[in-house]
Formats: structure tokens, C-alpha cells, sequence
């Protein structure tokens, strides 16, 4: 029997359009088990699938990320890619028509659509969806939500999750547990949330819901000042005791960028590496910043800890275990197609 391959912590980000020496050696790393994409490393179709090509021979159990949610966030736009529409139309299009069949329906082809493109090119995740429910309006989440209503936000991201299933995509919901109860963006500062935890359990509920659809969930930079004195991100409290003894939660937890400003009151780059993957995050997210790989590859000294290890396996396999089928990839176009003219019809422009 074939021995498992050590799926290291760390996702990374690269260059340009082509790999740098610095790229590819970071890549080749034993930390490094993913790298995730931007906007400035996607040029066309064929550039991309080359480049993904060049990822994965440089190491074989590695996975390619990428923030293709649509709306404002969308990494591949043009030259091969249609621009998605905000997914928090959906709750635009619902108000308009009270039809929750079709908006659902909606849902899982923009899922579908997304994953299944994705794919194509050789990427292999989008981190998606947003599972925040914003109390108040917010510069981080805009566009990105399903509703500010818990129980259409449950409904929607549902299809949406089913959608990228149904595509051969694993789900990641963002971020718990939760970032609808701050106005500040974390990539700019740390937010305080000051609600009570009772509170901030409730406003969860799409994360707790959708619990058994979801292989992953993106950790929030954001401190719950009531409940716990760290970011979610680093905190024990929030990924041990809530999302994994009580939530039951038995996928992966990627760390959200650990270069945002939200969370470099940690320490150093490998202090706080350390500090998310002791607290509970599987993975460790480090973006746009090649010399802090570099320092962590020099000294991070990863935690011994067999679950983490697993679970980073279950999802590399569960990433990876469908072929890409073009089944039901006509009838998600078409119905992304409808869902732009109803919203054109009724006056609501399309956020692109």
C-alpha cells in the first residue's frame, strides 16, 4: 500500500503570470501544500491552465485556491471567463419575485457555473461562500452576501454549496464565526465585535445549519471581546471549543490571510503561523508576501498534530476525487442567463 503524502500547513502565493525560482521554490517546500491565485496571475484561459500545469508538476499533492466568489470578488475575469454576478442578488431577485424555488435554483447555478469553470482551468478550489450575516453595512462584506436574513442566507448558500458539489468542488464557508457584526475590514485592522456570545452564536446559525455540507470553513480576524480576548483566528475558544466540541465540526479550517493587518498584532509572521495552527486552523493562509514564506520556511516549526494532518488529506482527496463533467454545465449557463435578465427586467443592475 502506497504510504499517504505529509500535506504541509501552508498555502502560498505566487508571482505573475509564470513562476519565479523564488516561486518554485517555495512551491517545492514540504510546508507548502497549496498555492492560491489573484487577479495578477490570470491573463487568459491558456495562460492559466499552463501555469497550473507548472504548479503541479513541481509537487503532485498540492492544491490550487482561488477568491472566485463573483461580484466584486472575482480574481479571472474576460479572456475566458464571464464575469459572475453578486451573489447577494439573489436576495434581490427573491424580494422582487417572492419565488424561493427559482432564487434557490439560481443559487446552485451560480455555484455550479463558478466550480466548474474553476476547474477547467486546472484550480481546483474557490474559497466560497460568504456565510456572513452583516448586522450593519460593512466595506468588507458589500456585495458578498447572501442576505442580512439568517434563514435566506441558509436557503441560498445551500443551493450554492450543492452547486459546487455537484461540480466536483468542496465548499469552504467564510468566516467564522461570523463578520457581520463589525463595520471595519480586517484587511486594514483587527474589528472588536462587542455583542454578547448568545449574540454571536445566533447571527452563526448558516455556519451551524449548513454544518454537514461544508468540508471547510475560513476562520475570521475579528476579536469577540465578550467570549475570548483573541481574533477568532488564533483562538482556541472559537475553533476548539465552539466549531469543533460543541458545532461538531469535523473539516478542515483554513486561516484567513495571516499577512492582513487584522491580524499582525500576533507577532511575526511565524509567531503568528504558529499561534493559528495551535488554536485550531489546519492550514495557514500567507499572501502576497514571499519573504515572510521565506521566514517561515527557515524557522516555523509546525505543531505534531495528527488531526490536522488528516484532515488536510481528507480534503486534499476530497478536492480532487471527481472528474470534471460538462452534465449539467449548459443548464447552470442557462440559468445564470435567466437570473441576469429577470434582474435586468426589474430595474436591478447586475453587479459585476
Amino acid at each position: 500500500m502506497d504510504k499517504k503524502p505529509d500535506i504541509g500547513p501552508l498555502i502560498i502565493s505566487v508571482s505573475g503570470i509564470q513562476l519565479s525560482q523564488q516561486d518554485c521554490d517555495q512551491i517545492c517546500h514540504p510546508l507548502c501544500s497549496g498555492v492560491i491565485l489573484f487577479a495578477r496571475n490570470y491573463q487568459h484561459r491558456e495562460q492559466m491552465i499552463e501555469l497550473a500545469a507548472q504548479v503541479k508538476a513541481i509537487k503532485k499533492h498540492l492544491l490550487l485556491f482561488v477568491d472566485q466568489e463573483g461580484g466584486l470578488v472575482q480574481r479571472f475575469k474576460s479572456n475566458g471567463f464571464d464575469e459572475l454576478p453578486a451573489i447577494c442578488l439573489l436576495d434581490h431577485y427573491y424580494e422582487q419575485a417572492q419565488d424561493m424555488a427559482a432564487a434557490k435554483n439560481f443559487a446552485w447555478a451560480l455555484g455550479y457555473k463558478m466550480a466548474y469553470e474553476i476547474r477547467s482551468v486546472g484550480v481546483d478550489v474557490s474559497f466560497a461562500p460568504v456565510l456572513d450575516v452583516p448586522q450593519q453595512p460593512t466595506v468588507l462584506l458589500d456585495n458578498r452576501v447572501f442576505s442580512r436574513d439568517i434563514e435566506r442566507t441558509i436557503d441560498f448558500a445551500r443551493a450554492y454549496i450543492q452547486g459546487m458539489h455537484d461540480a466536483g468542488m468542496p465548499a469552504t464557508g467564510k468566516h467564522f464565526p461570523g463578520h457581520g457584526g463589525v463595520s471595519e475590514d480586517s484587511h486594514h485592522c483587527l474589528p472588536t465585535d462587542t455583542r454578547n456570545y448568545a449574540q454571536v452564536i445566533d447571527n452563526a446559525a448558516p455556519f451551524m445549519a449548513l454544518m454537514s455540507q461544508l468540508p471547510a470553513v475560513m476562520s475570521a480576524h475579528v476579536r469577540f471581546s465578550a467570549a475570548d480576548s483573541y481574533p477568532a483566528t488564533f483562538s482556541p475558544f472559537w475553533l476548539q471549543q465552539v466549531l469543533r466540541e460543541q458545532m461538531g465540526f469535523k473539516g478542515a479550517v483554513f486561516s484567513d490571510d495571516l499577512s492582513m493587518l487584522g491580524a499582525v498584532g500576533q507577532g511575526s509572521i511565524v509567531e503568528r503561523t504558529r499561534k493559528a495552527l495551535l488554536a485550531g486552523c489546519d492550514y495557514g493562509l500567507v499572501c502576497n508576501d514571499p519573504l515572510a514564506v521565506d521566514e517561515l520556511i527557515d524557522h516555523l516549526e509546525t505543531p505534531i498534530d495528527t488531526g490536522a494532518s488528516q484532515r488536510r488529506q481528507a480534503f486534499y482527496e476530497l478536492a480532487r476525487i471527481k472528474p470534471l463533467e460538462e452534465e449539467h454545465y449548459h443548464r447552470a449557463c442557462t440559468l445564470v442567463e435567466q437570473f441576469e435578465y429577470h434582474l435586468t427586467q426589474s430595474n436591478q443592475h447586475v453587479i459585476h
